[in-house]
Protein backbone atom coordinates (compact mmCIF):
# COMPACT_ATOMS: atom_id res chain seq x y z
CA UNK A 1 0.00 0.00 0.00
CA UNK A 2 1.34 3.57 -0.98
CA UNK A 3 1.66 5.52 2.05
CA UNK A 4 -0.80 8.08 2.25
CA UNK A 5 -0.29 11.99 0.85
CA UNK A 6 -0.36 14.60 3.86
CA UNK A 7 -4.00 16.46 4.04
CA UNK A 8 -4.37 19.77 5.17
CA UNK A 9 -7.80 20.24 7.79
CA UNK A 10 -9.41 22.96 7.83
CA UNK A 11 -11.11 24.75 10.34
CA UNK A 12 -15.48 24.31 9.80
CA UNK A 13 -15.83 27.24 11.84
CA UNK A 14 -13.43 29.80 11.15
CA UNK A 15 -13.12 28.90 7.65
CA UNK A 16 -8.85 28.37 8.02
CA UNK A 17 -6.26 25.62 6.76
CA UNK A 18 -4.81 25.14 10.82
CA UNK A 19 -3.72 21.37 10.49
CA UNK A 20 -1.57 19.50 8.16
CA UNK A 21 -2.71 16.11 8.54
CA UNK A 22 0.16 13.52 7.89
CA UNK A 23 0.29 9.36 8.64
CA UNK A 24 0.30 9.35 12.28
CA UNK A 25 0.36 13.22 13.22
CA UNK A 26 -0.95 16.41 13.18
CA UNK A 27 1.14 19.37 12.46
CA UNK A 28 0.48 22.98 12.63
CA UNK A 29 -0.01 25.45 9.73
CA UNK A 30 1.16 28.88 9.80
CA UNK A 31 -2.38 30.04 11.08
CA UNK A 32 -2.47 27.50 14.04
CA UNK A 33 0.69 28.29 15.10
CA UNK A 34 -0.52 32.10 15.52
CA UNK A 35 -3.81 31.27 16.61
CA UNK A 36 -2.18 28.84 19.65
CA UNK A 37 -0.12 31.78 20.52
CA UNK A 38 -3.33 33.94 21.01
CA UNK A 39 -5.50 31.57 22.11
CA UNK A 40 -3.10 30.37 24.96
CA UNK A 41 -3.00 33.35 26.27
CA UNK A 42 -6.50 33.21 26.71
CA UNK A 43 -6.46 29.87 28.25
CA UNK A 44 -4.06 30.99 31.01
CA UNK A 45 -6.44 33.96 31.89
CA UNK A 46 -9.74 31.71 32.31
CA UNK A 47 -6.90 29.42 34.38
CA UNK A 48 -6.00 32.40 36.43
CA UNK A 49 -9.60 33.97 37.08
CA UNK A 50 -10.54 29.93 37.78
CA UNK A 51 -8.12 30.13 40.63
CA UNK A 52 -8.51 33.35 41.78
CA UNK A 53 -12.45 32.82 41.88
CA UNK A 54 -12.24 29.15 43.53
CA UNK A 55 -9.19 28.59 44.65
CA UNK A 56 -5.74 26.86 43.84
CA UNK A 57 -6.75 22.78 42.64
CA UNK A 58 -4.32 21.19 45.03
CA UNK A 59 -6.04 17.48 44.55
CA UNK A 60 -3.48 16.18 42.21
CA UNK A 61 0.09 15.84 43.15
CA UNK A 62 2.53 19.00 42.79
CA UNK A 63 4.36 18.33 39.21
CA UNK A 64 8.14 19.11 39.62
CA UNK A 65 10.56 19.26 37.03
CA UNK A 66 14.15 19.16 37.18
CA UNK A 67 17.59 17.44 35.31
CA UNK A 68 18.13 13.72 35.98
CA UNK A 69 21.56 14.46 37.97
CA UNK A 70 19.43 16.72 40.60
CA UNK A 71 16.94 14.80 40.87
CA UNK A 72 19.05 11.43 41.42
CA UNK A 73 22.02 12.92 43.72
CA UNK A 74 20.12 15.42 45.59
CA UNK A 75 16.50 15.53 45.54
CA UNK A 76 15.52 11.95 45.75
CA UNK A 77 17.85 10.82 48.97
CA UNK A 78 16.65 13.99 50.59
CA UNK A 79 12.58 12.70 50.23
CA UNK A 80 12.08 10.45 52.93
CA UNK A 81 12.39 12.75 55.32
CA UNK A 82 10.17 14.89 53.45
CA UNK A 83 7.21 12.64 53.23
CA UNK A 84 8.29 11.36 57.43
CA UNK A 85 7.81 15.22 57.94
CA UNK A 86 4.64 15.50 55.66
CA UNK A 87 2.80 12.42 54.62
CA UNK A 88 -0.12 14.06 52.90
CA UNK A 89 2.68 15.45 50.29
CA UNK A 90 2.45 14.25 46.70
CA UNK A 91 4.69 15.17 44.22
CA UNK A 92 4.88 14.63 40.78
CA UNK A 93 8.07 14.05 38.98
CA UNK A 94 9.54 15.04 36.01
CA UNK A 95 13.20 15.08 34.21
CA UNK A 96 13.88 17.72 31.96
CA UNK A 97 16.10 20.45 31.41
CA UNK A 98 14.23 22.20 28.90
CA UNK A 99 13.16 25.90 29.42
CA UNK A 100 9.85 25.76 31.12
CA UNK A 101 6.65 27.20 30.00
CA UNK A 102 4.34 27.03 32.28
CA UNK A 103 1.59 28.05 29.44
CA UNK A 104 1.85 24.45 28.91
CA UNK A 105 -0.19 23.61 32.25
CA UNK A 106 1.83 20.07 32.78
CA UNK A 107 4.27 21.48 35.27
CA UNK A 108 3.81 23.47 38.36
CA UNK A 109 6.87 24.41 39.38
CA UNK A 110 10.69 23.75 37.93
CA UNK A 111 14.25 23.38 39.70
CA UNK A 112 17.16 24.60 37.15
CA UNK A 113 20.58 25.18 37.28
CA UNK A 114 21.78 28.81 35.36
CA UNK A 115 21.32 32.18 34.54
CA UNK A 116 17.77 33.43 35.93
CA UNK A 117 15.72 33.90 32.86
CA UNK A 118 12.31 35.87 33.85
CA UNK A 119 12.59 38.16 36.28
CA UNK A 120 8.68 38.17 36.64
CA UNK A 121 8.73 34.63 37.09
CA UNK A 122 8.48 34.07 40.99
CA UNK A 123 11.87 32.12 42.23
CA UNK A 124 13.68 30.78 44.74
CA UNK A 125 17.67 30.53 45.14
CA UNK A 126 18.71 27.09 47.06
CA UNK A 127 22.41 27.17 47.02
CA UNK A 128 25.54 27.68 44.47
CA UNK A 129 27.18 24.61 43.37
CA UNK A 130 31.01 23.89 43.84
CA UNK A 131 32.57 22.27 41.04
CA UNK A 132 35.33 19.87 41.72
CA UNK A 133 37.09 17.08 39.75
CA UNK A 134 35.95 13.67 40.89
CA UNK A 135 37.55 10.71 40.03
CA UNK A 136 37.84 6.44 41.49
CA UNK A 137 40.81 6.44 43.96
CA UNK A 138 42.44 3.64 42.16
CA UNK A 139 43.54 6.47 39.99
CA UNK A 140 45.44 8.39 43.05
CA UNK A 141 48.04 6.76 45.02
CA UNK A 142 47.71 7.38 48.62
CA UNK A 143 47.04 10.34 49.30
CA UNK A 144 48.21 11.94 46.38
CA UNK A 145 47.05 15.58 45.18
CA UNK A 146 47.55 16.80 42.14
CA UNK A 147 48.92 20.38 41.33
CA UNK A 148 50.03 20.50 37.19
CA UNK A 149 47.67 19.87 34.61
CA UNK A 150 49.88 16.87 33.52
CA UNK A 151 48.84 14.68 36.06
CA UNK A 152 45.38 15.70 35.37
CA UNK A 153 45.90 14.73 31.33
CA UNK A 154 47.56 11.20 32.46
CA UNK A 155 43.60 10.10 32.36
CA UNK A 156 41.07 10.87 30.30
CA UNK A 157 38.47 13.89 30.86
CA UNK A 158 35.17 13.68 30.89
CA UNK A 159 32.70 16.36 29.72
CA UNK A 160 29.21 16.13 30.61
CA UNK A 161 26.68 17.54 27.23
CA UNK A 162 24.69 18.69 29.62
CA UNK A 163 26.91 21.06 31.72
CA UNK A 164 29.44 22.12 28.65
CA UNK A 165 31.12 24.92 30.76
CA UNK A 166 31.35 23.19 34.04
CA UNK A 167 35.61 22.45 33.30
CA UNK A 168 35.88 25.51 31.84
CA UNK A 169 34.49 27.02 34.51
CA UNK A 170 36.72 25.54 36.89
CA UNK A 171 39.95 25.57 34.75
CA UNK A 172 39.55 29.49 34.91
CA UNK A 173 39.86 29.32 38.71
CA UNK A 174 42.51 27.26 38.22
CA UNK A 175 44.73 29.75 36.11
CA UNK A 176 44.26 27.00 33.29
CA UNK A 177 42.04 26.76 30.35
CA UNK A 178 39.93 24.04 28.39
CA UNK A 179 42.79 24.24 25.50
CA UNK A 180 45.20 22.67 28.53
CA UNK A 181 43.28 19.51 28.43
CA UNK A 182 44.25 16.06 27.08
CA UNK A 183 42.08 13.10 25.69
CA UNK A 184 38.35 13.60 26.33
CA UNK A 185 35.13 11.89 26.35
CA UNK A 186 31.91 13.25 25.97
CA UNK A 187 28.81 11.58 27.59
CA UNK A 188 25.21 13.05 27.37
CA UNK A 189 24.87 13.94 31.18
CA UNK A 190 26.49 14.57 34.54
CA UNK A 191 25.05 11.41 35.90
CA UNK A 192 26.85 9.41 33.24
CA UNK A 193 30.18 11.33 33.88
CA UNK A 194 29.93 11.20 37.18
CA UNK A 195 29.35 6.94 37.14
CA UNK A 196 31.91 6.65 34.33
CA UNK A 197 34.67 8.27 37.16
CA UNK A 198 33.62 6.12 39.67
CA UNK A 199 33.88 3.01 37.49
CA UNK A 200 37.93 4.63 36.42
CA UNK A 201 36.94 5.67 33.35
CA UNK A 202 38.45 9.36 33.59
CA UNK A 203 38.24 12.22 36.01
CA UNK A 204 34.83 14.02 35.80
CA UNK A 205 33.90 17.37 36.97
CA UNK A 206 30.74 17.80 39.37
CA UNK A 207 29.00 19.77 41.55
CA UNK A 208 30.29 18.47 44.92
CA UNK A 209 26.69 18.82 46.58
CA UNK A 210 25.77 16.29 44.22
CA UNK A 211 28.37 13.94 44.99
CA UNK A 212 28.81 14.24 48.49
CA UNK A 213 28.03 10.95 49.54
CA UNK A 214 30.31 9.24 46.74
CA UNK A 215 32.89 11.67 48.43
CA UNK A 216 32.05 10.47 52.22
CA UNK A 217 32.04 6.46 51.05
CA UNK A 218 35.45 6.95 48.98
CA UNK A 219 33.61 5.98 45.85
CA UNK A 220 34.99 9.37 44.27
CA UNK A 221 37.95 11.10 45.74
CA UNK A 222 38.97 14.80 44.87
CA UNK A 223 42.56 14.62 43.09
CA UNK A 224 42.89 19.01 43.35
CA UNK A 225 42.46 21.07 46.30
CA UNK A 226 40.62 23.43 44.32
CA UNK A 227 36.32 24.09 44.83
CA UNK A 228 35.33 26.61 42.89
CA UNK A 229 31.59 28.12 43.60
CA UNK A 230 29.83 28.48 40.81
CA UNK A 231 27.93 32.07 40.16
CA UNK A 232 24.98 30.47 38.55
CA UNK A 233 22.44 28.78 41.53
CA UNK A 234 20.59 25.98 41.59
CA UNK A 235 16.79 27.76 41.80
CA UNK A 236 13.30 26.88 41.83
CA UNK A 237 10.53 28.94 40.06
CA UNK A 238 6.61 27.63 39.50
CA UNK A 239 3.81 29.32 37.78
CA UNK A 240 2.43 32.04 39.58
CA UNK A 241 -1.07 30.54 39.28
CA UNK A 242 -0.39 28.04 41.97
CA UNK A 243 1.74 30.42 44.26
CA UNK A 244 -1.40 29.72 47.32
CA UNK A 245 -1.10 25.88 46.82
CA UNK A 246 -0.28 24.51 50.30
CA UNK A 247 1.77 21.60 48.73
CA UNK A 248 3.72 24.14 46.99
CA UNK A 249 4.39 26.33 50.09
CA UNK A 250 5.56 23.07 52.10
CA UNK A 251 7.65 22.13 49.46
CA UNK A 252 9.00 25.58 49.13
CA UNK A 253 9.60 25.66 52.96
CA UNK A 254 11.10 22.14 52.85
CA UNK A 255 13.63 23.26 50.26
CA UNK A 256 14.97 26.02 52.48
CA UNK A 257 15.64 24.01 54.81
CA UNK A 258 17.60 21.27 53.17
CA UNK A 259 19.20 23.83 51.41
CA UNK A 260 20.45 25.69 54.11
CA UNK A 261 21.80 22.05 55.63
CA UNK A 262 23.67 21.17 52.35
CA UNK A 263 25.77 24.72 52.22
CA UNK A 264 26.49 23.48 56.12
CA UNK A 265 27.49 20.43 54.94
CA UNK A 266 29.60 21.78 52.17
CA UNK A 267 31.69 23.56 54.32
CA UNK A 268 32.63 20.80 56.57
CA UNK A 269 33.88 18.33 53.89
CA UNK A 270 35.70 20.93 52.22
CA UNK A 271 37.51 21.59 55.96
CA UNK A 272 37.87 17.75 55.93
CA UNK A 273 38.97 17.14 52.43
CA UNK A 274 41.53 20.07 53.00
CA UNK A 275 40.29 21.59 50.05
CA UNK A 276 40.18 25.49 49.48
CA UNK A 277 37.04 27.32 47.95
CA UNK A 278 37.50 30.53 45.37
CA UNK A 279 34.39 32.26 43.59
CA UNK A 280 34.00 31.74 39.77
CA UNK A 281 34.35 34.92 37.39
CA UNK A 282 30.94 35.79 36.28
CA UNK A 283 30.56 36.39 32.57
Amino acid sequence: MLPRAPSVVRCRHLGEELFIRGHRELTLTNKGEEYLASVAEAFLELRSATTRIFGPQSAGPLRVSSSMTFVLRWLTPRMLELHKNDPDTRLQITTSIDPVDFRTGDTDAAIRHGPIGNLNTPTQILFNPLLVPVCSPALLNDGERWTEIGQLNTHPILHSLAGPKMWGTWLEAAGLSVADLGETTFLSSSTLTVEAAAAGAGVAIAHLQLVENDIASGRLVIPWDLAVRDHFPYYMIWNSLVETNPALLKFRRWLAREAQVTDRQMFQLLTDQGVREVRSTPR
